[in-house]
Formats: C-alpha cells, sequence, structure tokens
C-alpha cells in the first residue's frame, strides 16, 4: 500500500475514533478543550465584549471576562461562520456582544441583582422595571445558556452604511422592546430582526422569544455543563494544550510538533525548530485534512490525530 493510500486509511481510522470519543465523552466544566477563539473561525467578525466593560446593566466589568474577546465551541464557530459567509454576500458583519459566560459571571449578576440599592444603569437598561422583578421576568438567572458555551448574543453591521444595523432596540434591554416579534417598531426594523434570524435559523441556531440578539446552537455539544473557565484566550491555548504558531518561538514542544509533522509526511525534513510560514502551513494541511478548521493553532487533539496518523501507516505498511 503506498503513502497516500496509508494516509487516507489513516484519516478515515482517526476521524471515527474522534467521533466515537467525543460523543462518549463527559467533560470537566474547567475543560476548555472544545472551546475556540471565535475570531480564528470568524476573522470578520466586530466584538464589542459588553461584559468586559462598564458599559452594561450592571454598570462595572463583569467577573471572569479577563479579555474582550469572544468564545464558543467549535460547533457553534463552524455554524457561525456559515451565517457570516452568507450574510456578507449581503453587505454585511456580524457584531458580537456576548458569546461563552462563564458561571462565576452568571453569579455576580444574580448578586447584582440581590442588591436593591444599586441601580445606576436601570434608566439605560431597565427603565419599566423593578429590580426586583428581573428574577420573576426570567432576565437574571443563576444558570444561563451561554455558559455552555454554544450561545452568542450578536447584531449586524451595515458595510455600506458603517453603522449596526436598526433592530428598534438596543442589546440587553429588559422588556417587551426587545421581544422579536414585538409590535411597536417599525416595518424595517421588524424585517431587520427577521434577517437576522432567519440567517441564523437556516444554519442550526434556534433562537428565542424574549430577546431579538440571543441565539442557541441547536444540538448544542455540552447541554449540561455550565463551563468556569475565564474569557480569554490563554484558557484555550492552555487547556487544550495548543500552540499558536508564531514566528520565533523554539523549544522541545516546536521541535516534537515538527517532528511529528516530518513523520506524518506533512513538512519536510529541513524543519530549523523555529515556527514559521512552513510549519504553519504544515498544519493548516494537517487540519484541512483531517476535516478541522485550519487555524494553525497545534493542539492536543492535533497531537492525536498525528499520532494515530503515524501508527496505523506503521501498522499497514508492508
Amino acid at each position: 500500500m503506498n503513502r497516500g493510500m496509508c494516509r487516507a486509511a489513516a484519516l478515515c481510522a482517526v476521524m471515527l475514533m474522534c467521533l466515537i470519543t467525543n460523543a462518549a465523552r463527559a467533560i470537566a466544566p474547567d475543560d476548555a478543550g472544545g472551546f475556540v477563539v471565535l475570531s480564528d473561525y470568524v476573522p470578520d467578525i466586530i466584538q464589542e465584549i459588553r461584559y468586559f466593560s462598564t458599559y452594561n446593566f450592571v454598570g462595572e466589568r463583569i467577573d471572569g471576562y479577563d479579555e474582550p474577546v469572544a468564545l464558543l465551541t467549535r460547533e457553534a464557530a463552524l455554524a457561525l461562520r456559515e451565517v457570516s459567509q452568507e450574510l456578507g454576500e449581503k453587505g454585511y458583519r456580524l457584531k458580537i456582544f456576548d458569546a461563552y459566560r462563564p458561571q462565576m459571571a452568571v453569579d455576580h449578576f444574580v448578586r447584582w441583582a440581590r442588591d436593591a440599592s444599586d441601580v445606576q444603569m436601570k434608566a439605560f437598561f431597565y427603565p419599566e422595571l423593578n429590580k426586583d422583578e428581573l428574577f420573576r421576568g426570567g432576565y437574571i438567572s443563576s444558570h444561563s445558556g451561554h455558559s455552555r458555551g454554544s450561545t452568542v448574543d450578536l447584531t449586524l453591521f451595515d458595510m455600506n452604511t458603517g453603522r449596526e444595523v436598526d433592530m428598534g432596540g438596543t442589546f440587553d434591554y429588559f422588556g417587551k422592546l426587545s421581544h422579536p416579534g414585538y409590535s411597536g417598531i417599525t416595518e424595517e426594523q421588524r424585517a431587520n430582526r427577521m434577517l437576522l434570524r432567519d440567517a441564523m435559523v437556516a444554519h442550526g441556531f434556534q433562537p428565542i422569544s424574549t430577546e431579538w440578539w440571543h441565539f442557541t446552537l441547536a444540538g448544542e455539544p455540552y447541554p449540561n455543563t455550565s463551563f468556569t473557565f475565564p474569557v480569554c484566550v490563554d484558557a484555550i491555548v492552555r487547556q487544550t494544550g495548543g500552540l499558536r504558531l508564531e514566528k520565533g518561538m523554539r523549544g522541545e514542544n516546536v521541535l516534537r510538533c515538527q517532528e511529528q509533522l516530518i513523520r506524518a509526511g506533512f513538512l519536510t525534513g529541513d524543519a530549523d525548530g523555529i515556527f514559521g510560514q512552513m510549519t504553519k502551513a504544515a498544519v493548516m494541511a494537517m487540519q484541512e485534512q483531517c476535516g478541522l478548521v485550519p487555524t494553525g493553532i497545534y493542539t492536543g487533539a492535533e497531537e492525536e490525530m498525528i499520532n494515530a496518523i503515524i501508527n496505523n501507516a506503521l501498522e499497514i505498511a508492508p
């Protein structure tokens, strides 16, 4: 059997193994192995992560938001990339307000909601409600779908006007105005809401009846886990054991990565231990052939696949 056939057989075996393993795997709340940095998958998104700032219904930065970055499960990021591609052809970009939200942030919301004296942002986000109504109305809860990693809050940005699309209401406004089908807005505003909603639904997301900006991936991969790791890029790279392929990086991990790529046939034998374009291209080629999104980040999952390819090739070689 030639090398190409060996690799093809190995890839099929590895992909089947991963599908079986992922379906059966239980995941710990602090395990970010199934998460990605959304901008790696949807490079043209606009990020305005409100809970990293003080402009939100609490009025201060929320616990767990260490960086203004959107994180999502890999499955949700792939689906959102399809949404972005469809709407991009119509002249829009996606603007993200929130994605993965750690449980510590939800706990922060709960503490805030129980403090009746703190109403500094009432005029902007909940002018029609008393604070003691927030729990009963479902605006604040001890658990959030965002903590499962496949829920996103977003709007549309019109590239022709250079402005957010008019949705007839603002993100995180607590009240009927935020209901997707609210009748007190203009036909154009309602059409804008439906443009976003239809695109999200077409690519596997489910809306809710109370917030026009809120969508959750149907069949989300971790429906029973509220994750706890903070919102920051390092949480993803650290937990997955990933190496970002940046020129000038050296060390034993780099050399091991390159040795594996050489043995699997994705990289020539003249790699010098410096991460650069050649190594990054090899990792991306491997990711693409394995059915992964070619991000250029070498993680524990990639290492497992490389080892499986090598071992399978050795087993079936004459």
